[in-house]
């Protein structure tokens, strides 16, 4: 007999709703507080790695004028080719360490990378003490993704998302949230993220093809024997 409802669908499908779920309530919190403004500036920036190599990629955040100091920060990560979900895996991602949250925070919060799709990842950190927000500095770390190229040997260049994409039919955006727990949409440059074989394959792939050349090239020719 089976103890759950068909209308359930399978544990893992539904976690993966769930987690979006979690960070769209999140955002909706503060939504219905007030607004999103603009605030700040991130920067993904363009990222090689190599294949079969497990990189981090630092992403910074930038100050604007009139920026408020933080609670937190509720962000998303996508890699993909156009719109296929494509390219390293999301190891995982780290808001604390070294970063603008460093000094004041709970943790960083996986939101579920263990059974969404490895190149996807949601992401939360709140302030610990919200008597202290975080000042958003001139330029700092906001972010460091670990991502794992493993299998992948072609050069191929993917998107690397932060600012919005649609998971589960459900669109998620990173957002930032004020010291009045208000919601702040950033000005998001998204970047690229490359996988590169390393110059020294090349050098030596043009060796052997260039000393293989030279030798066909070189070889004597066999003499012609005609009849007598």
């Amino acid at each position: 007999m089976n103890d759950h409802p068909a209308s359930c669908g399978s544990g893992k499908e539904g976690k993966k709703k769930v987690n979006a779920l979690k960070h769209l309530l999140i955002t909706a919190l503060f939504v219905a507080w007030a607004p999103a403004a603009h605030a700040a500036i991130i920067i993904v920036g363009d990222h090689e790695v190599e294949p079969g190599s497990i990189a981090d990629i630092m992403i910074m955040i930038q100050r604007e004028p009139t920026d408020p100091d933080l609670l937190g920060l509720s962000l998303v990560l996508q890699i993909s080719e156009g719109t296929t979900l494509a390219g390293p895996a999301i190891d995982t991602v780290d808001l604390v360490s070294g970063t603008i949250f460093a000094p004041n925070n709970d943790g960083s919060q996986d939101n579920g990378s263990d059974i969404d799709p490895p190149q996807q990842a949601f992401w939360d950190v709140l302030v610990n003490d919200i008597f202290s927000p975080i000042v958003i500095p001139t330029n700092g770390l906001l972010a460091t993704v670990r991502v794992n190229a493993a299998g992948l040997t072609e050069r191929t260049t993917y998107n690397l998302t932060v600012s919005s994409f649609t998971a589960n039919a459900i669109a998620l955006n990173t957002l930032l949230i004020d010291d009045s727990g208000q919601p702040l949409t950033p000005t998001v440059n998204d970047g690229t993220l490359t996988v590169t074989p390393e110059p020294a394959a090349f050098a030596l792939w043009a060796a052997y093809a260039l000393l293989a050349f030279s030798t066909h090239r070189s070889r004597p020719k066999s003499p012609s024997h005609r009849p007598a």
